[in-house]
């Protein structure tokens, strides 16, 4: 409407954008979570977490129905959350966020022995049982709370030996920055973890693992001699 002359915010000097590196884990510090956690009841989602890099809301909201274990193939088609108490399930925000993702034999056999876990405790909880078809539930059924989720994540690090500053978010960035220092297309690796745009990945997730400094020496040194 023209009633202001000049724009003021364009004459404010904006603050410095700081971007924060996060702590991620080397390979050695994943084996170790993946051993502490094998004797875990929820050992096959330590698994999902830090080899496909899902995000803890997809893995809490994965049914079996998601999930054929003949193939090898789990699909990722809703999160769930827990909102003011009450459990919400939502679709992935983007069309690349609904994205199948291959099973390794080894993630084959975790989910089936978690299947058969799950089995079991519903036959020990009886008529206290409450379907809901997740993957991971309570002794009981019920969907799990990402509250207690993160105090037993906390307990595992402590056991493995690990910082205690760790978020379980930063598994995922543990899977694509091993993934991409192994050599993994980042075009592969973003499509893994469900973004739209590779730079996404290669922004907030390629972190520079110890060593591949001198990795890079290495290459150099090969190509130029």
């Amino acid at each position: 409407m023209q009633m202001v002359e000049r724009n003021a915010a364009a004459l404010a000097v904006p603050p410095r954008q700081e971007k924060t590196e996060r702590r991620t884990l080397n390979p050695d510090e994943a084996r170790q979570l993946l051993a502490v956690t094998e004797d875990d009841r929820l050992a096959a989602l330590y698994r999902l977490a830090l080899t496909l890099g899902m995000r803890q809301a997809e893995i809490l909201g994965l049914r079996w129905s998601d999930v054929d274990l003949d193939t090898g193939v789990l699909r990722v088609r809703q999160t769930l959350q827990r909102i003011g108490g009450e459990t919400i399930t939502k679709e992935p925000k983007t069309s690349r966020g609904r994205r199948p993702l291959a099973l390794s034999p080894s993630l084959v056999a975790a989910l089936v022995a978690h299947k058969d876990r799950q089995a079991f405790e519903r036959a020990k909880a009886g008529d206290r049982w409450r379907e809901s078809e997740l993957v991971f539930t309570s002794t009981t059924g019920t969907a799990r709370d990402a509250r207690n989720l993160t105090r037993e994540f906390k307990r595992h690090l402590a056991a493995a030996g690990l910082p205690a500053e760790l978020r379980f978010y930063d598994l995922r960035h543990a899977a694509a920055s091993l993934l991409i220092a192994d050599g993994v297309p980042i075009t592969t690796v973003s499509a893994m973890l469900g973004h739209a745009l590779t730079s996404t990945t290669l922004n907030k997730y390629a972190h520079v693992l110890p060593g591949a400094e001198r990795l890079t020496a290495d290459a150099i040194a090969r190509l130029l001699r």
